[in-house]
């Protein structure tokens, strides 16, 4: 499995994996990402709106993002669940993607 955002070089390469990580770009209110599988590629959209939120002076700034929808190619994922539409942390997994 090949996984690379839009416009930019790869995360994973030639990897085979039963869960990914995929950081949300914190400059627009859209992220595509490419999973490619073989001669196969899925496009996923993840569209959400940012909500910046001060933590502390040393920590600084941090985001949430609201109102999160998920679409998908579906040229070989099976289904996409979203479990919450608000992601605000990095703990647990917010989307489920089958294939």
């Amino acid at each position: 499995m090949d996984v690379w955002a839009e416009g930019m070089d790869s995360i994973y390469t030639s990897k085979s994996l039963d869960s990914i990580y995929l950081p949300l770009d914190l400059n627009n209110n859209t992220t595509v990402y490419n999973i490619r599988t073989n001669s196969l590629v899925d496009q996923i959209t993840v569209n959400y709106t940012r909500n910046e939120i001060y933590v502390s002076r040393s920590c600084g700034y941090k985001f949430d993002f609201e109102n999160v929808e998920v679409e998908t190619t579906n040229e070989w994922i099976n289904n996409v669940t979203l479990i919450d539409t608000i992601i605000n942390h990095e703990q647990t997994a917010h989307i489920h993607i089958t294939h």
